[in-house]
């Protein structure tokens, strides 16, 4: 499910509005999970839900509050922890899942010679959890959808400018953020290895607003 940093595969259309489970939905899908119909699991094809009109109040369950989304992240991630990935990082004190740490658990359990009994264990962990993870994402404070394009947009052009000439601008459609990134993510037309995009990743991190790191 979860396209993160260099290792998520991510298809297009994943909204920024909902970052954990659009984000763990790649990682499912990268592990080698067969998402089926009504499992919860936000898929590429899935039309967004529509944002608060103005002067509507907030969808009920995103008025906790930041410490209210990191106790239900942190529960997400003693889920993970009690179903084998005893490793599996805190959250970010802002709540957000922190990437680059969930990256290198992902790398440990998906190489060597037990790497698919790796992707299996992180897969059963994730489905084991979706309820956890769900709950922590109905929690995650109200984005500005403007902010998050503009984030993505000066990511995205420091990351061509920093040696990514393919990578592409994020969009809006109906006031929901598209992430950028690789212009064909199902072929991967960009290698997110290799050291020159490893190298422009780390220049241009600090681009994106805090929670938007893996999005694209």
């Amino acid at each position: 499910m979860t396209r993160f940093d260099g290792a998520s595969r991510k298809p297009p259309g994943l909204r920024a509005a909902t970052l954990i489970t659009a984000a763990l939905a790649v990682l499912l899908t990268a592990c080698g999970g067969q998402d089926q119909p009504g499992d919860g699991i936000a898929s590429a094809g899935d039309p967004p839900p529509a944002s608060p009109a103005a002067g509507e109040p907030a969808p009920a369950g995103r008025q906790g509050g930041k410490s209210a989304f990191f106790d239900a992240q942190l529960k997400y991630v003693q889920c993970m922890r009690r179903n084998g990935i005893e490793d599996w990082p805190d959250p970010k004190l802002s709540g957000y899942s922190d990437w680059s740490k969930i990256q290198v658990v992902q790398a440990r359990l998906q190489s060597g010679p037990n790497a698919r009994q790796g992707q299996d264990k992180l897969t059963e962990a994730m489905r084991t959890c979706m309820p956890e993870m769900q709950a922590a994402d109905a929690l995650e404070p109200q984005r500005d959808a403007q902010q998050e394009y503009e984030s993505m947009l000066e990511h995205a052009k420091c990351m061509r400018n920093n040696g990514v000439s393919a990578f592409t601008n994020p969009t809006m459609q109906g006031g929901q953020v598209i992430p950028g990134g690789d212009a064909n993510p199902t072929g991967m037309s960009i290698d997110q290895d290799s050291p020159a995009y490893k190298q422009a990743r780390e220049a241009c991190k600090d681009k994106l607003l805090d929670g938007l790191d893996g999005m694209q």
